[in-house]
């Protein structure tokens, strides 16, 4: 039971708390004599307000008295006591702190908690005094522990007697426990049976069996283990960053405070040129066409005419025609109509190549290009034998479409080539100079990171009929743009990526090949160019056990899991957020849960596609 003058030193330390200048003095009037022991709740130095909390809501009393060490975790901040107040109150208890550290003292009542200072029974006044310092684990020993005698040492009146006499008499001393034994094996050479130890059979095998059971036990307990495999979840990670390409001798000045986030680029330049060999697509056939017979075949009911040159297509795009007027009779009940006819093949082919020694054809069929598809059925032709007397003989020559697509084809193939041209440019300068320079490149040719004039082609004016296979056609272009140090810029993004990480995450990989960029404006009389980079890595949670947010991790796993069944543990494991992938492994195989002892259980961080042991 508190007393009354407690009570009102405890009130007045409240309200001297409000005044620093009156913290020793008011907080030593604040604390109370004596408390009921029944309600007590003993707390570690190192104890955390959480833990405080769970032991604290499991107790049934409604008034708690808590000891509270020197110097303890929760004298930190009035914040902690104030939570602590705030918690007691949601469970509808009343809280007191018991404790000698003056400024845990100030800040209680700061926190509007009563604050006492001792317990009323005795026989705990030890264990008291060890929570409240706790730093006096050990008692120092005392000078009355080991007393000096009074009396003077005196000489003893009898003669020493020396270790060898010592051995010499247990040798000849028939009540020795060697002599014992030794008679004991005579009698057992005798025949009677040697009992060193008699003992109850029964009491044995009970503490056997006990043994056993025991042992059985302990090891249901302590034996089994399990090993969890995790994998972290892993995502990737993209920063981008506006950078300001300054030209180095203009911007010298500015770049030489070396202001975040810009880099020095160095002008670069060339005249590409290039040659281009093109063949001649026209034809001057000089060969000698083949010739053969046909049967044309009518399956209509009415005669068919065909005049002279009326063209008859092979599937392979072969052209033969006829010579002279034919009429084909109709279909009659006897067979479909026919008629024979001489045909000889065209210079070109339906695909515009010369025909020549290709229209010594085998057996076919023919059909009428000039007919309907379905007029192609009821009248087409057959040979029956191998055509003869084509042969190949084909000079080219140059037409003017040729000079046309070739003048187009010279002007696409250089400016396509620049931006490449340009890279070769600036490597061979590398290695000339020993730089490492980048050129600034975007995919926008023309007007942006690299600018280029308008191609020059050359040809000459005398080949159109020119009897000539190919010919040639050059062109030239003027290209330029910006070179930068590639390892400044990945410099930039690497450290503005690792910001970027999440707290709780660790970057695994940075991609340095996933860098890109985009020009989005440029200032010829600043000779300055803007540009966002990306740059793209890897990061997972962290699950590292030497870590604080893996070692957290690890432990609310180790935590919820213990006891629990095998499958009902990795379905919680795969639901939290930092898992990608988990595999448990029991031991013994056949043990159906997780182990009830925190220490059994081993947790191993793998990486993804990592095989597990």
């Amino acid at each position: 039971m508190l007393s009354k003058k407690n009570a009102d030193n405890s009130e007045k330390s409240q309200q001297n708390a409000n005044d620093p200048s009156e913290h020793n003095e008011s907080s030593q009037k604040a604390v109370v004599a004596q408390v009921p022991m029944k309600k007590i709740l003993y707390i570690d130095i190192d104890d955390e307000i959480t833990q405080v909390y769970d032991r604290m809501k499991n107790l049934k009393i409604r008034d708690i008295y808590i000891v509270v060490p020197a110097r303890a975790v929760l004298f930190q901040s009035v914040v902690n006591l104030k939570i602590l107040k705030r918690k007691a109150i949601d469970l509808d208890k009343n809280i007191s702190i018991i404790t000698n550290d003056r400024i845990g003292i100030h800040l209680a009542n700061q926190a509007g908690i009563t604050v006492y200072d001792r317990i009323e029974e005795p026989k705990e006044k030890t264990k008291v005094d060890k929570i409240l310092h706790s730093e006096l684990r050990m008692s120092p020993l005392q000078a009355f522990s080991n007393p000096r005698s009074q009396e003077n040492p005196t000489r003893l009146p009898k003669k020493k007697i020396s270790i060898f006499e010592l051995v010499r008499r247990a040798k000849s001393d028939d009540s020795t426990i060697v002599t014992k034994l030794q008679r004991r094996w005579e009698k057992r050479k005798q025949g009677s049976p040697l009992i060193l130890f008699p003992a109850n059979k029964r009491a044995m095998t009970g503490l056997i069996l006990l043994s056993a059971v025991l042992l059985l036990a302990i090891s249901y307990i302590t034996l089994p283990g399990a090993t969890i495999y995790l994998t972290p979840k892993m995502n990737v990670l993209e920063m981008s960053v506006n950078i300001t390409f300054a030209d180095a001798v203009k911007n010298s000045i500015e770049l030489s405070s070396h202001p975040p986030h810009s880099l020095a680029s160095y002008p670069v330049s060339m005249t590409i040129k290039k040659t281009l060999v093109y063949n001649a697509s026209g034809q001057i056939f000089q060969g000698t066409n083949a010739s053969g017979k046909i049967t044309i075949i009518n399956e209509s009911n009415h005669d068919w005419a065909l005049k002279p040159r009326t063209r008859f297509q092979t599937a392979e795009g072969l052209v033969f025609r006829t010579s002279t007027f034919l009429s084909v009779p109709p279909a009659t009940p006897e067979g479909f109509g026919t008629v024979e006819a001489s045909v000889t093949a065209d210079e070109i082919d339906a695909n515009g190549k010369a025909i020549g020694e290709r229209g010594n054809i085998q057996p076919t069929s023919f059909f009428l290009p000039g007919l309907s598809e379905t007029s192609r059925n009821q009248l087409y032709g057959k040979s029956n034998q191998l055509f003869a007397g084509g042969t190949t003989l084909v000079i080219h020559k140059i037409i003017k479409e040729d000079i046309d697509a070739a003048k187009e084809k010279a002007k696409k193939e250089i400016i396509d080539s620049s931006a490449q041209e340009l890279k070769n440019y600036v490597l061979s300068m590398n290695k000339q100079n020993g730089t490492s320079l980048n050129l600034l490149a975007d995919d926008v040719i023309g007007n942006v990171a690299i600018k280029q004039s308008e191609p020059r082609v050359f040809i000459a004016n005398d080949l159109v009929e020119k009897q000539l296979e190919t010919f040639e056609v050059s062109s030239e272009l003027d290209v330029s743009g910006v070179a930068f140090n590639q390892n400044e810029l990945q410099n930039i993004l690497k450290a503005e990526l690792k910001l970027r990480k999440s707290p709780e995450k660790r970057l695994v990989t940075i991609d340095e090949n996933s860098v890109y960029y985009r020009v989005f404006e440029t200032n010829e009389d600043t000779q300055k160019i803007k540009v966002t980079a990306t740059i793209k890595g890897k990061e997972e949670y962290e699950i590292n056990p030497d870590a604080v947010n893996g070692a957290r991790l690890i432990q609310k796993i180790t935590e919820h899991i213990l006891g629990k069944n095998v499958e009902e543990a990795k379905t919680f494991i795969q639901n939290l957020p930092e898992i990608n992938k988990v595999e448990i492994k029991t031991w013994p195989v056949w043990a159906p849960s997780i182990p009830k002892v925190a220490n059994n259980i081993e947790v191993k961080v793998v990486k993804e596609g990592e095989s597990i042991e």
